[in-house]
């Protein structure tokens, strides 16, 4: 695909993957609107873009908002359209994230990370999927995560919403490749973003430690993965090898996949134990 002039809507734009995927297809020529709620700090991503431009001609636009107030979004996105024109590519990257064990975790906070990480695509793609069929075109990515397809403690809540985004893509899916439209749906694994940074000292104890068995990627491989699949019109993007080798692993393990994630949970703790004992 020549992303040349093509416009691209991005939320969760203002930084980690969404503002790193921005930059790149700047690069390709594209021009993008990032929606995002702090104002601040879209302003910084579009100094950050404005050094990637090709051309004059490129647009940057900002969009403060909040996806999880549905009908301010409504209102702001449909006008964005109407001033602006029909996104070409949607990539729904917004996302917030509670860790913690489910006896701790409130209320509160499963419903802001369903309604941001969750309803707040699903209100995205019900805005800007109808005006794509119209033009019968478009690209869809829904960013979910491996926490849509591993199973790791202290994730109920954030699990919860990806797994929702899974479901909801790849029903989506068959709806929309029959009207012409392009879907895809994302599972990067931990990702070294400012997100990540403010998750990691909030994490369980249990759960960092299971997160320390597997490695952690940039976000500029995230966002090459994703461009890559939006040019391939590939449907299931997983960045980074480790990664693809583990949905793979999980995948043919079936629900032997749980087996194997007692056992993982069990030595984290026994190794937990002995260093508490050194200590």
């Amino acid at each position: 695909m020549d992303f040349s002039g093509k416009l691209v809507l991005i939320t969760g734009g203002s930084s980690g993957i969404g503002l790193e995927t921005a930059r790149l297809l700047v690069t390709l020529g594209a021009s993008v609107a990032l929606f995002a709620r702090r104002k601040e700090q879209l302003e910084l991503a579009r100094q950050v873009l404005e050094k990637s431009r090709t051309s004059e001609s490129q647009k940057i636009f900002l969009i403060p908002g909040d996806v999880s107030r549905f009908n301010e979004t409504r209102q702001t996105i449909s006008q964005f359209m109407v001033e602006n024109d029909v996104p070409d590519i949607l990539i729904n990257s917004a996302g917030i994230v509670y860790p913690g064990k489910f006896i701790n975790i409130t209320f509160d906070q499963y419903q802001k990370m369903t309604e941001t990480n969750y309803l707040g695509m699903v209100n995205m793609c019900k805005l800007v999927l109808p005006e794509m069929v119209k033009q019968k075109r478009g690209h869809v990515v829904n960013v979910a995560s491996m926490a849509a397809l591993i199973p790791l403690y202290g994730y109920t809540g954030y699990a919860g919403s990806k797994y929702a985004i899974r479901g909801f893509t790849d029903c989506l899916r068959q709806e929309m490749r029959l009207l012409g439209i392009n879907m895809s749906i994302v599972y990067p694994p931990d990702t070294r973003t400012p997100q990540l940074e403010n998750e990691i000292p909030n994490r369980p104890a249990l759960t960092q430690a299971l997160a320390e068995t597997s490695s952690t990627i940039d976000p500029d491989l995230v966002a090459k993965s994703i461009v890559r699949g939006i040019e391939r019109k590939k449907y299931v993007i997983i960045p980074g090898a480790e990664a693809r080798l583990l949905a793979q692993a999980g995948y043919l393990l079936g629900n032997a996949l749980h087996l194997v994630m007692d056992i993982m949970v069990g030595m984290s703790i026994s190794k937990a134990k002995k260093k508490t004992r050194r200590g």
